[in-house]
């Protein structure tokens, strides 16, 4: 009799095992290395995510890249675009990492939320979704400005004299602190504007909202370098 018992218990066990399995499979289906996906956090909000598999992460290790103000699409597994309400000015969702070239290419060609006249951010535009970090603010003293100060020292020189790195602030080690949108830690965007005289024959400028020991910190970049994306229209 026990036979008989074990004999029927061991295909359920199997089928068991197998859905099991299956169900994982199919979850990493829609979930592929650098794809976006749609998930809830624990207070219930959904944010997106981008897919990262590596051999020292497990597969529910996804890295949190963009928390939505106005929701996820399902469809794209990515944040609905996001309308400033003191500039009027719409922020699309992020895309991964690109070179600068690759940045202006994208935002021109893509299309979201119905519109397709999306553009690279200019280092001014980038500015207005500043807080917490007066310098880097679109009134603040740093001098970083298209088109009227965009050559490298404009970060670090005063009428002249070299006063440091003033297109920062102290980092606060604070995840969406600095920044009208939320922003991981290290989060590094390109803008549009060029940035000439510096080390790197073809540079640009870029934003980053916390890179561990500034926070808001514009900076400039060779534009074979990579860096993450947001278009605005």
């Amino acid at each position: 009799m026990k036979k008989i018992l074990l004999f029927f218990a061991l295909p359920f066990f199997m089928v068991s095992c197998f859905s099991e399995a299956f169900s994982g499979e199919e979850e990493d289906a829609q979930c592929g290395d650098g794809t976006f996906v749609c998930r809830q956090d624990a207070d219930g909000r959904t944010d997106s995510y981008l897919c990262h598999y590596d051999e020292d992460f497990e597969r529910e290790n996804l890295n949190l890249f963009e928390k939505c103000k106005e929701g996820c699409n399902s469809s794209t597994g990515k944040c609905r675009p996001w309308k400033d309400p003191d500039t009027n000015i719409t922020w699309s969702s992020v895309a991964d990492k690109r070179t600068y070239e690759e940045a202006i290419e994208y935002c021109e060609n893509l299309e979201e939320g119905g519109y397709s006249d999306w553009n690279l951010p200019t280092i001014n535009v980038w500015r207005t979704i500043v807080k917490n970090c007066p310098a880097t603010e679109s009134d603040g003293e740093c001098y970083v400005r298209d088109p009227d100060c965009l050559h490298s020292l404009c970060s670090e020189y005063r009428d002249g004299q070299m006063v440091g790195h003033v297109c920062s602030c102290k980092s606060k080690n604070e995840e969406g602190y600095y920044s009208k949108l939320w922003y991981l830690r290290g989060s590094y965007f390109w803008s549009s504007s060029p940035s000439y005289g510096g080390l790197h024959e073809n540079s640009a400028w870029f934003i980053s909202f916390d890179n561990g020991t500034r926070g808001a910190l514009i900076s400039e970049w060779s534009s074979n370098n990579s860096s993450n994306v947001r278009c605005v229209r």
